[in-house]
């Protein structure tokens, strides 16, 4: 219970430590892991917890050779560059850059500390990476592969409800990494003789504003891109939804859990355990050069049926199939 109160905090070190193998005495020096995001704490915690099991499970253990550390801007984006500036000066040992401010923060605060990313939509696009095969520099990571999972979701909502005409695309705008997902959204949707109607979100003190506008509009469906970062709490949207007999698909797998429709992405969790195994690779000497930025391999896609009953909705055996999870 102390270590999540430090960690909510955010006040410094993870209580992890490297159980380093026998070896010289370089190899049992302490080693600093810099975990740096602008997302809202609740969001880093959520997503780190993954990334800080899986080092246990590869052998670390408080206090012995690795701290990590902890600078969340909680959707400040301007105390980003001041909070990788400390990270580098230190110096840690590696920077975990989580989303995309962080990740062009850390980019331009070191060209030497190895970084890994994480929650990258589209790092080559973005400048992060000269190719995933090869990244070059001193960058590599875990890719979310959301370009082609946007379109993935509009098809299952084209799926799922009859006669959908127009959607509503809510996105984290404070993200611009997030822009190759929404043009693939809009996309997507034109093939299917879909109308958007696209609403960015900075803040949580704009979520409500935001719905209105959505309500006002009277959309057949909405698509919710990562934002859970920047909304009050999961069940905020799916409250909306069900009011307003809204049927929905939803980026993270927790709105789902708290009463959203559907949820279909990568398994992001995955992506972080992921980015554990990179940061262990070059603690032990591995460049990140010389380490392909992975893809996504396994795909969450949840339903719920009880949301479903909500708004009346019919959910197909076809999409039902389909499903890694059933609500009921």
């Amino acid at each position: 219970m102390a270590t999540r109160r430090a960690f909510i905090a955010g006040v410094g070190a993870s209580l992890l430590a490297c159980a380093a193998p026998a070896g010289t005495s370089s190899q049992r020096r302490l080693r600093r892991i810099g975990y740096l995001s602008g997302n809202v704490q609740k969001s880093v915690e959520e997503f780190s917890a993954p990334f800080l099991q899986k080092l246990r499970d590869l052998g670390y253990v408080e206090g012995r050779d690795v701290e990590v550390l902890f600078r969340i801007a909680n959707q400040e984006m301007d105390r980003l560059p001041a909070m990788a500036a400390e990270l580098v000066a230190l110096p840690v040992d590696v920077i975990v850059a989580e989303a995309g401010p962080a990740q062009r923060v850390a980019k331009s605060a070191t060209t030497t500390i190895p970084i890994v990313f994480t929650l990258a939509a589209d790092p080559v696009g973005s400048g992060l990476v000269a190719s995933l095969s090869r990244p070059g520099g001193n960058i590599t990571g875990v890719t979310t592969g959301n370009v082609e999972g946007a379109a993935k979701r509009v098809e299952l909502l084209n799926e799922t409800v009859p006669r959908l005409a127009r959607v509503a695309l809510l996105w984290n705008a404070n993200q611009s990494d997030q822009d190759v997902q929404v043009s693939a959204t809009e996309k997507a949707a034109r093939v299917l003789g879909i109308e958007t109607q696209v609403v960015g979100l900075h803040n949580p003190a704009e979520t409500d504003a935001a719905l209105d506008a959505i309500t006002r509009t009277r959309p057949d469906g909405l698509l919710m891109l990562p934002t859970l970062s920047v909304i009050r709490d999961f069940s905020h949207v799916p409250e909306f939804a069900a009011k307003i007999q809204l049927p929905a698909v939803y980026s993270e797998v927790q709105i789902v859990r708290a009463g959203g429709l559907m949820h279909r992405s990568p398994d992001y969790a995955d992506g972080h355990r992921r980015a554990a195994v990179l940061v262990d690779k070059i603690l032990k000497g591995a460049h990140p050069a010389d380490l392909p930025v992975e893809q996504p391999t396994q795909f969450l896609f949840a339903v719920n049926l009880a949301a479903a009953r909500r708004i009346g909705l019919t959910v197909p055996d076809s999409v039902l199939a389909q499903a890694t999870e059933v609500i009921r």
